[in-house]
């Protein structure tokens, strides 16, 4: 047992170096950390993913209102329904189902960020700063995804399944770089984070 706390101490001793390798580390344990936690949720565990629960049909709802009311600069006819369906001219062309709305992203990476070597404050900062962000992301996944589904119906399934797929795991990265700017109290836009 004393060895096992003796690994510990130097893993984690490593994991919060303020170095090149310090911080490759921290990457490495934040990808791990995502893909074990995604695993977890996604092999059905935990019902993290219950499509039919308030949360769901919140975010739906303001993913849906949100790129509507930036889509109508160009879509002067664009609307939705109750069951977030987007139309355009009247032609129903994408519905945003529950399990897309961003939910799930937002679960794994604010686990992943429970897990993360940052201090108790640090978390609590970067946990509304983190769904802000991912909200963000799934509005400009919905807004990518409504016109490609209006006027190149068959680029709509290589768009969702890649593109905006690449597009989330660029946010992830997002999060993480500005995750360790905090940690290591780094300034940006000309202030101390801590």
């Amino acid at each position: 047992m004393a060895k096992l706390k003796e690994v510990y101490i130097q893993v984690w001793s490593l994991l919060n170096e303020d170095t090149a390798r310090g911080k490759g580390l921290r990457l490495g344990y934040f990808l791990l950390l995502y893909f074990f936690i995604r695993i977890f949720l996604k092999a059905g565990w935990v019902n993290a993913y219950n499509i039919d629960s308030p949360v769901h049909r919140l975010l739906a709802d303001f993913i849906t209102r949100v790129s509507v009311f930036f889509l109508r600069l160009f879509y002067g006819d664009i609307a939705v329904s109750h069951d977030f369906i987007i139309s355009i001219s009247g032609k129903p062309c994408i519905e945003l189902l529950p399990g897309c709305n961003g939910f799930t992203h937002i679960v794994e990476i604010n686990l992943t960020l429970s897990l993360y070597p940052m201090t108790l404050k640090q978390k609590l900062i970067m946990l509304p700063v983190t769904v802000l962000i991912l909200l963000f992301a799934a509005v400009l996944h919905f807004m990518i995804l409504i016109p490609i589904s209006y006027n190149a119906r068959e680029w709509y399934g290589f768009s969702h399944n890649y593109f905006t797929k690449t597009l989330f795991f660029a946010f992830y990265f997002l999060c993480w770089i500005i995750w360790e700017k905090l940690r290591n109290g780094k300034k940006m836009s000309g202030k101390s984070l801590n």
